[in-house]
């Protein structure tokens, strides 16, 4: 059985070369990339960093942001957005920007740890609530340094 000698691609030369869905889908990709910089230097920093060019066609462009409040602070700036794009873009026929919240999913990685109480803690609170008066107060303490345990 001959053994046959396998070729090596790089990335780059698959996604432009070899594939026409491929090609079109990372040209795509740039076409998006180059706008959304274009805007960002164009705008407000600040504004910027919560900006992403989602998509866009020859008359409309979806913009996505990761909070109610700065949609509304985006959708102030869309007359701004369409020039950009319009002057520095190539997207003369654009004539509507849609803002669209889009919620970042957090990595369970980052989740915040559970906190715990130290001993010396736990023994604060139940002397504190030994010379508590008031029976809630005193219940909600004994309940709360039980959490740690």
């Amino acid at each position: 059985m001959p053994t046959e000698k396998k070729q090596f691609h790089s990335i780059r030369s698959l996604l432009h070369n070899n594939s026409e869905i491929l090609s079109a889908l990372c040209y795509r990709a740039s076409q998006i990339s180059r706008l959304q910089k274009k805007l960002r230097l164009k705008l407000d920093p600040v504004l910027s960093a919560h900006l992403l060019v989602a998509n866009f066609n020859s008359d409309a462009l979806t913009i996505h942001t990761d909070s109610p409040a700065w949609a509304a602070r985006l959708r102030f700036k869309i007359p701004d957005i369409l020039d950009i794009a319009k002057e520095t873009c190539g997207l003369r026929d654009l004539h509507s920007v849609r803002v669209k919240v889009v919620i970042p999913v957090r990595d369970s990685s980052c989740a915040t740890k559970a906190m715990s109480l130290s001993d010396e803690t736990v023994q604060m609170m139940l002397k504190t609530a030994d010379s508590i008066t008031d029976d809630n107060l005193r219940r909600a303490l004994i309940r709360l340094s039980k959490h740690s345990q």
